[in-house]
């Protein structure tokens, strides 16, 4: 595992409420390699989000380890985990949270500006990458005047602008019909190839899980690798 980019072991995610206790994740533990493509199927409600929160620093293990490029995140104080997020993990959500008053080229530049980038770079950036995603045309519209699948590609741009060693998508076009999910399945496959970033993917659908490198599945806060023939 010497090209290994992320590491879970043991994960176990144990909610707590008055009384109840809830056991999310059950002793979680992969890896994925630098510039892999995978991918998380299963139901809803079986861990898959949970799982992509604790791998992206967006909350902390009740027990188990996290290693990103060898660096435990669980131990990093709370400005290196944002640090991080910012630098070298791109999120991509469902929904996919854009700013309704900026347009894609300022929504895109965002993490830039919030990483201290000047203003004329982070733009110039987030017109490079706004091309690279097919959306150079609309640079100027805001979220409103862009179609569902147009969204998701202004947010599959935003986190990659920092160029990251990493995205992690949760159910990225479980909002979209079914041939724009298909389009966006493609370009980040495309993307994956051309900047080497690896991609880990959150979903419900199969079919797309199937496009990818490598699938697991999820089932009762455990996981287990696919076989794919």
């Amino acid at each position: 595992m010497s090209n290994a980019l992320l590491v879970c072991q043991g994960l176990r995610k144990v909610y707590r409420e008055a009384q109840l206790e809830t056991e999310v994740l059950k002793g979680v533990g992969f890896h994925l390699d630098a510039g892999e493509l995978v991918g998380i199927v299963g139901a809803s409600g079986s861990g898959k989000s949970t799982l992509l929160h604790l791998l992206g620093a967006l909350d902390d293990p009740s027990e188990g380890e996290v290693f990103f490029k060898g660096q435990k995140l669980n131990a990093m104080s709370a400005n290196k985990q944002a640090k991080l997020r910012n630098q070298e993990i791109g999120f991509v959500y469902q929904f996919h949270h854009l700013l309704a008053d900026f347009s894609a080229v300022e929504n895109v530049a965002m993490p830039l500006l919030i990483g201290g980038v000047a203003a004329t770079k982070a733009r110039a950036q987030a017109h490079s990458i706004l091309e690279l995603v097919g959306l150079g045309h609309r640079l100027e519209h805001r979220p409103s005047e862009l179609s569902g699948g147009e969204r998701q590609r202004v947010a599959i741009a935003r986190a990659l602008v920092n160029k990251p060693s990493l995205v992690l998508a949760d159910e990225p076009t479980g909002n979209l019909d079914h041939k724009t999910a298909l389009e966006i399945y493609d370009l980040m496959r495309k993307l994956n190839k051309e900047s080497g970033t690896a991609f880990l993917v959150v979903t419900h659908d199969n079919e797309l899980a199937g496009k990818l490198d490598r699938c697991m599945h999820m089932q009762d806060g455990e996981l287990q690798q696919v076989e794919v023939a």
